[in-house]
């Protein structure tokens, strides 16, 4: 009689087909559930272009794709006056002026020119304001006034005056004295400053601007060049004025054009003009130029520069999936940083426990940040 197969050989069937059911599972579950998930930080590219365009009135005459566009002409002369207030300030002292006598013991009389100096004990020189006659043993009064009005002086009443220009000796017996106080006044005053000017054209150029702006359509693209004609002041810097007038004629010359039109243009002469490894990420300025300009066809020639910035593209060769497969965490950084397209890079994989890149490209998902 024939007996079933012993219990341990059913057993070891039934592990081994667990066992390759679980490699089966484990393997499924690598291929299928594994991920890695790649982070870009780029390091954008500067992108300037350089081109010329044409604005012109006759609407039949534009064309798109050679950089002509229909649009106004911006041609005219304005003008403005404005009073402005004066910002300079100084302190000024106003002449010390007084009246003195002149006493002489001498027994002569002393004959004194308009314009004798008399000095203070502190050393402040006076002069007096008209010629006289000091007779011997007598005193005569005389009005005085400061030499130097900028130095500041206080004399009080009695103070004593000598003559330096007469001798030592009789610089003693013939002086005068103050009848009364007399000081200088110190006074603020008001003037005009070469800043003050320059401003006041800067002011008036900006309202005569922002006054055409604002007649022009808002959603256009204005192309506008300022040249001043003429500046006239009331006052020149240094005057003392606590208000001065300025006029200002200016002469506007540009245009206004279509800003979808242009900026459509722009877009495509900067990435014609960029590698297979980037795209324009953003125009940042538009620098533009009045060449010349011809009234009789009505038409503007301008040359300009376009800068704008460009990021790498997510299907740049440098991030072809394919040359990333099978590369651990550090080699794939090394990799990406090593083009000066990507300023940094991150990369995480799925599950914790994975240690490179999967095989399958579509389970490497790259997103790029926004710069």
């Amino acid at each position: 009689m024939n007996g079933s197969p012993p219990l341990h050989v059913y057993r070891r069937i039934a592990t081994t087909f667990i066992a390759i059911t679980i490699v089966l599972v484990f393997v499924i579950f690598y291929f299928t559930l594994t991920y890695a998930f790649v982070s870009i930080k780029p390091n954008p590219q500067e992108a300037s272009y350089d081109y010329n365009i044409t604005v012109t009135e006759d609407e039949s005459k534009a064309d798109l794709e050679k950089g002509v566009f229909a649009g106004t002409i911006i041609n005219q002369e304005v003008q403005a006056e404005r009073v402005f207030a004066s910002t300079g300030q100084r302190s000024v002292v106003s002449e010390a002026t007084g009246r003195v006598v002149i006493s002489s013991t001498h027994s002569r009389a002393q004959p004194l020119v308009r314009t004798t100096r008399l000095l203070t004990s502190d050393n402040v020189l006076f002069r007096i304001s008209e010629s006289v006659v000091v007779p011997p043993g007598e005193s005569v009064e005389v009005d005085v006034y400061q030499d130097d009005p900028e130095e500041p002086v206080s004399v009080k009443a009695d103070d004593k005056f000598t003559i330096p220009g007469l001798n030592i000796d009789l610089q003693e017996i013939i002086y005068a004295e103050a009848l009364s106080d007399f000081t200088g006044e110190v006074s603020t005053i008001t003037f005009v400053t070469k800043g003050d000017l320059d401003a006041a054209t800067d002011k008036l150029k900006e309202a005569l601007t922002d006054e055409l702006l604002v007649s022009l359509p808002a959603d256009s693209e204005i192309i506008l060049e300022s040249e001043v004609v003429s500046m006239e002041f009331s006052n020149l810097a240094e005057d003392q004025a606590d208000t001065f007038t300025a006029s200002l004629t200016i002469k506007f010359t540009g245009a206004v054009a279509d800003k979808d039109d242009l900026d459509a243009f722009k877009v495509r002469i900067l990435e014609t003009d960029l590698s297979d490894q980037v795209q324009l990420h953003e125009i940042k300025s538009t620098l533009y130029v009045v060449e010349s300009v011809n009234l009789e066809s009505d038409t503007l020639q301008v040359r300009a520069q376009v800068e704008g910035e460009a990021v790498i593209r997510k299907d740049a060769d440098i991030l072809n999936k394919d040359k990333m497969i099978g590369l651990n965490h550090q080699e794939l950084i090394t990799y990406l940083q090593n083009f000066k397209e990507v300023e940094s890079a991150d990369v995480r994989f799925f599950p914790f426990w994975v240690r490179s890149v999967p095989r399958f490209t579509d389970h490497i998902v790259i997103e790029i940040q926004q710069p």
